[in-house]
């Protein structure tokens, strides 16, 4: 006979603390070991630099950009507090990814069993996507852990584990409901996607909830939009600045299958699997109710993306707790229980097997190594001039803390417009070089050319960033290009050795004339990718 609900794994032994504890520990080496070898990177440094400005400053600036601002406020007050070390920074997201590693446990527990939840917390700590995102000094840590709190708050509101004093008449006590109202309020001043969890949330517990009890789910949808009525005319002008979405789209099939893709450990052969055994809660009676409130929170804020400039796999990553959660719950309900026992380790072992084959995000490693091979042959008076902003700000952010020395320039178009979205609104007008001040220098000042090969994406058309930079750094270099995974370097001096200290080879470093002589014409253009691992990290 098939085994009931949530029991076909027994519940944990009396060391299951134990286990718990060995899981968050391994969650934090984890984080730690991938946080010690990436170097911040431009979403990190954009979020220092913002948190670096007074009060005022911050508001006003934000409010040009397209997020609400309580994540910068709050980086900005823990950068404050510990200074601009990279670990130290980092640590603040770590410790928001191990609070969701135990609120996913919990979820689990609670709409399955004990086991469940070690075994969702165990697959989470593993997640590469979880482990790569949870140690960046940005918002996406923080979104997971608000999609988890919301999630468990909302069940307990919905299931409440008993009455006692101090509860809502027949429902949840008024301590759920407030911590449901206080996190959600929360979340939306984070992100605006949350926005959209915070609403799928509400109506679907509206929906779930018995007669008796939708009054207070009403007065819940009510406390939050007075709550959010504040920052509502900024959300509202920031989406006129962007054309009313005109160019926004709904979520792709291949940019679906993307989201799965990072949600199931960054393995394709993961994914049936993982959404599989999350499908399997909808159809047991006892699991049902939850998994209804969990997959809401998972579907219904999909359609942000019409709404929203999202970057899908980078920006859903919020969705994993839930994921993880109810993968974990589907597990703990097959029959048999060898099944049931084997499904939990094979999402646990599919999580340690693609934790162990990824490599890290490889843009801010290949941009130290060419900041090192600069620092080795610069000269005083040397110049770096960036063909993009990812290069910008990394180097402005190095040159502050380590050197190189030189100073730090971006090559901008005639226009000299550098959008929010790219950074311009931290890169004042005085380090712009457009094209007749990049000649003017190229003729007094020794120079170096960075640029990072990657996607540069403005109202729905996908082209290269810094495309136009990089030609002009090939048709004058005098030396270069090398290439460090996705960054290429030129200088603008003759008789530079290759980084290992190689002589220029013709296949593929090219030497240009003397200073003073004639320059060629462009070549074929900007170099080509390299060093991504098809493990990508969800930034690329």
């Amino acid at each position: 006979m098939a085994p009931p609900d949530s029991a076909a794994l027994t519940a944990p032994t009396r060391g299951a603390r134990w286990v718990l504890l060995v899981v968050v520990v391994a969650a934090a080496a984890l984080r730690l070991i991938e946080a010690a070898r990436t170097p911040l990177w431009f979403d990190e440094i954009y979020m220092l630099q913002v948190g670096r400005l007074a009060f005022p400053d911050l508001l006003a600036l934000v409010a040009r950009d397209i997020h609400p601002p309580l994540a910068f406020l709050m980086y900005g007050a823990w950068q404050s507090l510990v200074g601009n070390h990279p670990l130290a920074l980092k640590f603040l997201p770590i410790l928001f990814s191990l609070g969701t590693v135990l609120l996913t446990g919990r979820l689990a527990a609670r709409i399955a069993n004990p086991t469940a939840g070690l075994f969702a917390a165990a697959a989470i700590a593993l997640n590469v996507t979880s482990v790569q995102v949870s140690q960046d000094f940005e918002v996406y840590a923080l979104l997971a852990l608000f999609m988890a709190a919301l999630a468990n708050l909302a069940w307990d509101a919905l299931s409440p584990r008993g009455a006692e004093p101090g509860t809502t008449p027949g429902g949840a006590s008024w301590t759920t409901w407030a911590l449901l109202a206080v996190t959600g309020v929360l979340a939306m001043y984070t992100h605006y996607f949350e926005l959209y969890v915070v609403g799928a949330v509400v109506l679907a517990g509206f929906a779930l909830a018995p007669a008796r009890e939708r009054p207070r789910w009403i007065v819940l949808a009510l406390f939050l939009a007075l709550a959010f009525a504040p920052q509502a005319p900024v959300y509202l002008a920031q989406f006129r600045r962007e054309g009313s979405g005109s160019f926004f789209t709904w979520l792709r099939a291949d940019e679906l299958l993307q989201v799965m893709r990072h949600t199931a450990f960054g393995e394709a052969f993961a994914i049936p699997v993982v959404f599989g055994l999350a499908l399997v809660p909808l159809a047991r009676g006892a699991q049902r109710r939850a998994a209804l409130l969990l997959w809401a929170m998972i579907v219904l804020p999909l359609v942000a993306k019409r709404l929203l400039p999202l970057v899908p796999q980078r920006d859903f990553v919020a969705m994993i707790p839930v994921v993880m959660a109810l993968a974990a719950a589907g597990a703990s309900a097959l029959a048999p229980r060898v099944l049931a026992r084997a499904a939990a380790w094979g999402l646990v072992g599919f999580a340690a097997y693609a934790w162990h084959a990824h490599r890290p995000f490889p843009e801010p490693r290949n941009l130290e190594s060419a900041a090192e091979f600069i620092a080795k042959h610069e000269q005083p008076g040397d110049v770096i001039v960036n063909a993009e902003t990812h290069g910008q700000l990394f180097f402005e952010e190095r040159v502050a803390e380590r050197g190189p020395v030189a100073p730090v320039r971006l090559l901008v178009g005639a226009d000299r417009v550098v959008p929010f979205f790219e950074g311009g609104l931290v890169v004042p007008d005085s380090v712009r070089v457009d094209s007749v001040q990049f000649a003017a220098l190229d003729g007094t000042r020794h120079w170096w050319g960075v640029h990072v090969d990657r996607a540069y994406v403005t109202r729905g058309v996908v082209s290269r960033a810094g495309r136009d930079g990089a030609r002009r750094f090939q048709s004058t270099a005098r030396s270069g290009p090398w290439r460090f995974g996705v960054v290429t370097v030129w200088s603008g001096e003759t008789g530079i050795p290759g980084p290992a200290g190689e002589p220029p080879r013709t296949d593929d470093v090219w030497s240009g004339p003397p200073r003073g002589a004639s320059v060629p014409g462009s070549r074929s253009g900007p170099p080509p990718a390299g060093g991504r691992s098809p493990r990508a990290h969800p930034a690329g």
